[in-house]
């Protein structure tokens, strides 16, 4: 009978099975790959008094569960440019922070759009008002 209960801490090894449990944890979504993405900017503005040449500011109201921001820009028939500007909520000029005196905006500025983003999970693009109309050579007008 003693034999009997030596066989007892077999039991035991079949305690080894809950570390597989606690593995099986590990297959739930991860936070940053999962879950819902943060709700959009809103308190968007742009510049409505800007003269050409004048520094081109654009600004959002914060999102408490945003950790970075993403700026979209689309001049003429150019593609899309898209800027990770970090944890910022505001751009002081749109031509020099964002390069849009490039070359690219010269003869018209489609949008300018931000969207907030928890990790690679972003908001839907909302439009910033008060753009400029084009940008080139060092100024935005």
């Amino acid at each position: 009978t003693s034999a009997t209960t030596t066989d007892e801490p077999t039991t035991d090894l079949s305690t080894t099975d809950a570390p597989t449990t606690d593995l099986s944890t590990t297959t739930d979504p991860d936070p940053t790959t999962g879950g819902d993405p943060p709700p959009p900017p809103d308190g968007l503005m742009g510049c409505n008094v800007c003269d050409c040449c004048d520094p081109w500011p654009i600004s959002w109201s914060p999102v408490p569960e945003a950790n970075h921001y993403i700026v979209r820009w689309k001049c003429s028939i150019n593609p899309e440019q898209v800027h990770d500007v970090g944890d910022v909520t505001s751009i002081a000029d749109v031509c020099n922070d964002i390069e849009m005196c490039n070359g690219m905006c010269v003869f018209t500025v489609g949008y300018i759009k931000v969207e907030a983003c928890i990790d690679d999970l972003c908001s839907n693009p909302v439009n910033l008002p008060g753009i400029p109309i084009s940008c080139g050579g060092g100024c935005c007008c």
